[in-house]
């Protein structure tokens, strides 16, 4: 019985500290920029939890751009409102043709998406990343795919769009 009482003893202690751990730096420090001085978005690191529409095509952290139709501002549009769809975001930074947005998880953890409007090439560059970590499961690909789901749903129509209250245009 003493055994029992133990084990259980040892492994609340390590689920304590492990929590304590994610607790503790699940937040992670933000990059200090996310565009590069050329206006291209900040190279992904080595690891695999983050994806980048600027990464060479071939890459494992590549996905494509957003492909859309009309002004870089109807794209911009389209943006916020897609962002605004997406579960725990929290906007950081709004700038003409930059959106810098923020995803916290239930359990802490934060990702950075940043994206940049190209109305000359009619794409939307996008990158997200895990500020902590090695691997990321697939969340940020997916984030982006879901991303893409709910701008190709606003970029192509003529409609009102809704948008942050935050947008500013």
């Amino acid at each position: 019985m003493r055994q029992n009482h133990t084990r259980i003893a040892r492994c609340t202690v390590l689920m304590a500290l492990v929590v304590g751990t994610l607790g503790g730096c699940s937040n992670g420090t933000p990059p200090r920029r996310y565009v590069s001085k050329g206006g291209a978005l900040v190279a992904c690191p080595s690891a695999p939890h983050c994806v980048s529409s600027d990464a060479p095509a071939d890459n494992s952290h590549y996905v494509p751009p957003f492909v859309f139709g009309g002004s870089g501002q109807q794209a911009r549009l389209a943006l916020l409102g897609a962002l605004a769809a997406m579960p725990h975001a929290t906007r950081i930074n709004v700038r003409p043709g930059y959106i810098h947005t923020r995803f916290q998880t239930t359990l802490g953890f934060v990702d950075d998406v940043t994206t940049i409007v190209r109305p000359h090439k009619a794409i939307v560059a996008v990158r997200s990343a895990s500020r902590i970590g090695y691997y990321d499961f697939g969340k940020n690909r997916d984030r982006v795919a879901a991303l893409r789901n709910n701008f190709d749903k606003r970029a192509w129509i003529n409609e009102p769009l809704v948008v942050w209250p935050w947008s500013r245009l």
